[in-house]
């Protein structure tokens, strides 16, 4: 990429400068990853390998202190009464000028600041304490990148120490002075990831016990809820009062996702981190070669069709078509079966009022519509036989090339609310009669209940949460050993029913889809007829390997914790053009099954290493 001019004559062309200098080292921090996952890969010398990681380190470092420049610069120059009042260089006034501006710098522009200027705010020296050479943990979890989870552009922060502490020890986490300890225990340093996409952080906080030092890792930890973690010895819910109406209302402090690790096993997880990434490599470089075979082979296909078809698009709707075919095959009857393995849990007078309904539905056809029952299938979806047909047409074509009244007509078409046979058969699996089962639909549009700060997002009223737990974990119907996993049965049969019903649908117009096209075909001389139907039974044995692997755990550590806790980082196979995601999550032992696994932190290779590097120089005290 193009680095921008580093005549940063305006606040604006700095930033821009430091921004895109950031963004080229960060790219060559991606391709430091490759080199080094793949040499790990052909077994190549420890030597070489940690020369790579002290350059991605080294890189890494630069990268930060770009970012940290573009903050201070928009933190510290943003108001001009400050700057014209605070920095005698800010009499300058060009230099705030849009940076398409021309500017005339004056001579004295590079002038020092003046001995009574104020000094830097709290987060400044926080990021002049971590400038690289300090050798503190913070140098390699410097503050201030904003970035997109998922991207191996993540990074850790540090906030400044906090006043009360009588040591100076790191505090990024704030919560010297906050967290619970028990007796004989100490704080001794806090650090945090940033937030990935969905909001989470990973929280961790040294600890020193009677018996050595520990590390408190929260995981995942709401980023709006960051101030209210305490470590692990915490309530898992504390009550607050809202400010406006002095209501009062339960906050969760994430405790019951926090583990306390041993200092031994935190040392070592950046190696065992190391050891799953190079796995996970390896799985995601096979991936990428199938991929390619299987983009060379739709290749072949394509220039097959091609001699088929006068028109390209044509050719272009075959291929598409023929892999819609090939994914409904394989997944309709997996739907189907998770779908009977809910109703495997009805009583028996239940499951024969359930079966009597599904064979009406099946008379229109069991994976799909078929041909010569459109009225059946119609009767199904709740419409008038005309308007079934026109949703199987509308269904024909992706979303992205409907037109905006096709669009609407197809949501016209296509409620919210499931058919009444689909219904009445969700009510039996829930313990309802039909009308409790609607009132169940429109409380779960809703949303949860959601505390005051985050009320602006909407949600069930305590009033209706109560109902929807009521309605949700009714007697009866399908049921599980506790209120959460009848919740999570229910929940997986409606997952599956609605999804078999859309796929027959999409069988439906897929046949209506094929039937068009071969009238358009012309027939290919043997030969090539054999080709192309050996090309797609290949082809089509490549979708599946690639189908399997898309998605798997390629790698797994898991780091025991006190209590039988276990601190757990998966990495998976990322679908389509590769790639590998990581998660960060927790589990510890409960009497019961009736908490819900929390959705796990999501991050990359390389915010993984430094989320494990971290955590290790936590549990590392100083010497």
């Amino acid at each position: 990429m193009t680095v921008a001019s580093a005549e940063t004559t305006s606040l604006a062309a700095a930033k821009t400068f430091l921004t895109d200098l950031a963004a080229h080292l960060e790219q060559l921090l991606t391709r430091i990853d490759t080199a080094r996952a793949t040499l790990a890969s052909r077994g190549l010398d420890t030597t070489t390998l940690t020369h790579l990681d002290r350059i991605h380190t080294q890189t890494d470092l630069l990268a930060a202190s770009c970012t940290a420049g573009v903050e201070h610069l928009t933190d510290y120059h943003a108001q001009m009464e400050q700057a014209v009042t605070n920095t005698p260089q800010a009499a300058d006034t060009d230099f705030y000028q849009p940076a398409n501006t021309t500017i005339a710098a004056p001579a004295d522009a590079a002038a020092d600041v003046h001995p009574g200027q104020p000094p830097a705010p709290d987060d400044e020296q926080e990021r002049l304490a971590q400038a690289p050479g300090t050798g503190s943990l913070a140098a390699s979890t410097q503050a201030g990148r904003h970035r997109q989870a998922g991207t191996d552009e993540e990074d850790l922060v540090a906030s400044p120490d906090q006043p009360a502490e009588p040591t100076t020890v790191k505090d990024g986490v704030k919560v010297g002075g906050k967290i619970v300890l028990r007796d004989g225990e100490t704080f001794a340093g806090s650090a945090a990831t940033k937030s990935d996409d969905e909001g989470n952080m990973v929280l961790a906080a040294a600890v020193d016990t009677p018996s050595g030092r520990t590390v408190h890792v929260g995981v995942p930890i709401y980023e709006e809820d960051k101030s209210r973690w305490k470590g692990a010895h915490a309530p898992a819910e504390d009550t607050e009062v809202d400010e406006e109406d002095g209501h009062t209302f339960t906050v969760d402090t994430g405790a019951d996702r926090t583990v306390v690790l041993d200092a031994g096993p935190a040392a070592h997880l950046p190696a065992q981190v190391q050891d799953a990434i190079a796995r996970a490599s390896a799985a995601d470089k096979e991936y990428r070669r199938l991929a390619r075979l299987y983009d060379h082979l739709y290749d072949q296909r394509a220039q097959l069709e091609a001699q088929r078809f006068d028109d390209p698009a044509d050719a272009d709707a075959q291929m598409r078509l023929d892999d819609r075919e090939h994914q409904h095959r394989r997944f309709q009857p997996q739907r189907r079966a998770e779908v009977a393995a809910c109703v495997d849990r009805l009583s028996p007078a239940d499951r024969t009022r359930y079966e009597q309904i599904q064979a009406r539905i099946d008379e229109a056809g069991t994976d799909t519509f078929e041909p010569g029952r459109e009225q059946l299938a119609a009767e199904v979806c709740d419409l008038s036989l005309e308007d079934f047909n026109e949703l199987v047409e509308l269904r024909q074509q992706p979303y992205i090339n409907r037109t905006p009244a096709e669009r609407q007509r197809y949501e016209q078409l296509s409620p919210a609310r499931l058919p009444t046979l689909l219904a009445e058969q969700a009510a039996i699996v829930y313990g309802l009669t039909v009308e409790q089962y609607r009132e169940l639909e429109e409380l779960e549009r809703l949303g949860p209940v959601r505390p005051p700060h985050r009320r602006r997002y909407g949600g069930r009223t305590p009033q209706q949460q109560q109902r929807y737990e009521q309605l949700s974990t009714a007697p009866g119907g399908v049921t599980g050993a506790t209120p959460s996993q009848t919740k999570s049965l229910r929940g997986q049969f409606e997952t599956y029913q609605g999804a078999h019903h859309a796929g027959k649908l999409d069988g439906a117009a897929a046949l209506r889809h094929r039937a068009d096209l071969q009238a358009r075909a012309k027939p290919l001389p043997e030969a090539l007829a054999a080709q192309l139907r050996q090309v797609i039974a290949e082809h089509d044995e490549l979708s599946t390997r690639l189908d399997d692997l898309g998605g798997e755990t390629t790698a797994r550590v898991q780091v025991p914790a006190r209590d039988g806790a276990v601190l757990i980082v998966e990495a998976e196979q990322r679908e389509e053009e590769g790639g590998v995601n990581y998660f960060v999550t927790t589990s510890r032992p409960s009497g019961d099954d009736d908490t819900p696994d929390p959705e796990p932190y999501r991050t990359t290779a390389t915010g993984l290493r430094k989320l494990a590097t971290m955590i290790a120089d936590l549990a590392t005290p100083p010497n």
